[in-house]
C-alpha cells in the first residue's frame, strides 16, 4: 500500500525520511543545509512524501519524495522525482506500482512529465525499462580539496 503523508504527519517518519534522502541525494556536503531545506520544503507542501507500507502497515518498505518544478527554458510545469529509496529489496511490481503513483500525481498536478536525477546504476535501469529516456547529464568539476 503506497500512502502520501500529509505536512502534519512528516516530523512523525522524519528520521525515515532523514535517511532515506541522505542514502539516495548522492549529497556529500552540507547534507544539513539539504536535509533543512527538505524538511521546509515537506512541511510547507512545496515537496510530497509518499511511503509504501507492508502488508501490516507497520512498517515502511520505501520512500518517494516528490517535488513539483517548472522547467527555466521551456515553463513547462513537471514533477522531479527527488528521492527513491527502499529499506529492502522490491519486486518490479513495487516499482510499476510506485511510478503508477508517481505518474497518477503528476497527471492530477497537470505536469508535462516526470523528470528524476540519480547515480544508481539500477534506479536508471528500472527507469528505462519503463520508458524513462536519459535528457543529459551533469558533470561536475571540485574547485575544494
Amino acid at each position: 500500500m503506497i500512502i502520501k503523508v500529509l505536512p502534519n504527519k512528516i516530523p512523525k517518519i522524519w528520521d525515515s525520511i532523514k535517511l532515506a534522502a541522505t542514502k539516495s541525494s548522492g549529497v556529500t556536503s552540507n547534507i544539513d543545509v539539504y536535509l533543512n531545506d527538505l524538511l521546509h520544503s515537506l512541511l510547507s507542501s512545496k515537496s510530497q512524501c509518499f511511503v509504501r507500507l507492508d502488508e501490516s502497515q507497520k512498517e515502511i518498505e520505501a520512500i518517494i519524495i516528490t517535488r513539483i518544478m517548472v522547467d527555466g527554458i521551456t515553463a513547462e510545469k513537471y514533477l522531479l522525482l527527488q528521492t527513491y529509496y527502499a529499506f529492502k529489496a522490491g519486486s518490479n511490481e513495487n516499482w510499476i506500482e510506485n511510478m503508477q503513483t508517481a505518474l497518477d500525481f503528476a497527471k492530477k498536478e497537470n505536469c508535462s512529465y516526470i523528470s528524476c536525477m540519480t547515480h544508481n546504476q539500477k534506479i536508471i535501469e528500472l527507469a528505462a525499462i519503463h520508458g524513462f529516456k536519459e535528457k543529459h547529464r551533469t558533470l561536475e568539476y571540485k574547485l575544494k580539496g
